[in-house]
């Protein structure tokens, strides 16, 4: 039909160009028309349909193909940034880190940067989605670092927080354990009931507040209300847990987070707290101002309620971090 409908509006062209006939003018009146009133008359029949969320639900769903892609992917994401890590020291550059970890992916297994890398140090790991990166890493500073290669075509997604020192400070290790009991929480409930990332998120709230106040983070005599507690929380947690995860980092933004996760769907799972100077209420104590941390690794729900950390060969435990950080 196309090539029929070309030849057709190219002939009369032809034929004008060869002979500059007023015959032809009037053939190339007509067609005009024939054509404008065709058109006309078969768009008011017409019905159209939006395409995108049908194939959003099917793209949602990986194909065994596909999570084996996304592993290697997570696998090539984990060991640059434990070379990220390794390679950490005081007055480099965040910039100089980033470059480090996406440069690995191409040496690795020819991969690319699924987004630009973040790598927020000090302060800076307050501040979500920080790109300036021109900042020296100092001692006793906390950096974080969020990255995802992109490999056969999908994305991993992971974020790790560690001291450019080495060793964090106590303030800074009851941070990140708090954020780390958090994580495994949300992995354990992933793994023994069907759930969505919507529950999930809800769930965090419940934990980041258990764990705060293990830490004795709340100040005694302040007396917050739960609805206290659950806006100050949203100050220092200001995302969501989780979201999807395949061709693209974020991938099928319109299929809804209360949607029930099920065997072959991917997803990132992040928690975090920053303690951004500018904001904090003026109850947080001054030791935890300037830090930020998130912990993040992307997921595949097996069949029969398992699930898969993707991202899994990159340190996360404290002594983990303390044991390799700065050490080539």
């Amino acid at each position: 039909l196309s090539l029929s409908l070309y030849l057709f509006l190219a002939c009369p062209l032809l034929l004008y160009v060869c002979f500059r006939s007023k015959k032809y003018d009037d053939l190339c009146v007509w067609f005009e028309k024939h054509l404008a009133d065709t058109v006309t008359k078969t768009a008011v029949r017409a019905t159209f349909s939006d395409v995108e969320l049908p194939i959003a639900h099917q793209r949602v769903v990986k194909s065994p193909a596909e999570i084996c892609a996304m592993r290697r992917s997570g696998q090539t994401t984990s060991k640059a940034v434990t070379k990220g890590m390794r390679a950490t020291q005081e007055g480099m550059l965040e910039w100089s880190l980033a470059s480090l970890i996406e440069g690995s992916y191409g040496s690795e297994d020819l991969g690319l940067p699924a987004f630009s890398t973040v790598a927020a140090s000090g302060a800076n790991a307050t501040i979500l989605h920080y790109m300036n990166r021109c900042q020296l890493m100092k001692d006793g500073d906390l950096v974080l670092v969020d990255a995802g290669a992109w490999l056969h075509g999908y994305s991993s997604d992971m974020a790790r927080t560690w001291p450019v020192s080495g060793r964090f400070s106590e303030p800074q290790a009851r941070i990140y354990q708090a954020v780390l009991n958090v994580q495994k929480a949300i992995l354990k409930t992933l793994r023994e009931r069907s759930t969505s990332l919507s529950t999930l998120h809800e769930k965090t709230f419940v934990h980041l507040e258990r764990e705060l106040e293990a830490i004795h983070f709340f100040p005694a005599g302040l007396n917050l209300t739960p609805g206290q507690k659950r806006q100050a929380i949203n100050i220092f947690f200001p995302h969501h847990i989780g979201h999807y995860v395949g061709i693209h980092v974020h991938d099928c933004k319109r299929v809804n987070k209360t949607l029930q996760l099920g065997p072959g769907m991917v997803v990132a799972i992040e928690p975090g707290l920053y303690f951004n100077p500018d904001n904090c209420p003026k109850w947080v104590p001054e030791e935890y101002h300037g830090i930020g941390v998130r912990i993040e690794d992307t997921v595949a729900v097996l069949d029969g309620g398992e699930i898969e950390l993707l991202t899994e060969g990159c340190p996360k435990e404290i002594n983990e971090i303390e044991a390799i950080v700065g050490k080539h």
